[in-house]
């Protein structure tokens, strides 16, 4: 017999746009700590790991994955010019050249 149990705690977080990095770190440290967990030196680390500083880059970043997991031809494409312009803004951001691989790998898939 297998038993779940949900245990739901609310809490806010407010902030400007400004503020969306911290406010992640937070989110991710409430859940660390509802879940009672102990993290090592480096998962702690990678909870404060910022892959860039410039929101308008993640804000690109997060638009191209949601485009590239539409599965659409257009959506693929357009995905492709997020991740550049993400690169444009933050030419160091690592994700975004990840993201740009994803999509460069599956469009051949796609007949493209």
């Amino acid at each position: 017999m297998v038993i779940f149990i949900t245990v739901v705690k609310t809490e806010k977080y407010s902030g400007t746009l400004d503020d969306i990095f911290d406010i992640q770190e937070n989110v991710s440290r409430s859940i660390v700590a509802a879940l009672k967990l102990k993290l090592t030196g480096y998962e702690d680390q990678q909870i404060a790991k910022r892959f860039t500083e410039n929101i308008e880059a993640k804000i690109l970043y997060l638009k191209g994955k949601h485009l590239h997991y539409s599965f659409t031809i257009e959506g693929m494409q357009e995905s492709v010019k997020c991740f550049e312009k993400a690169l444009i803004i933050d030419p160091e951001y690592a994700l975004a050249y990840t993201g740009l691989a994803d999509v460069y790998y599956e469009l051949p898939w796609w007949g493209l």
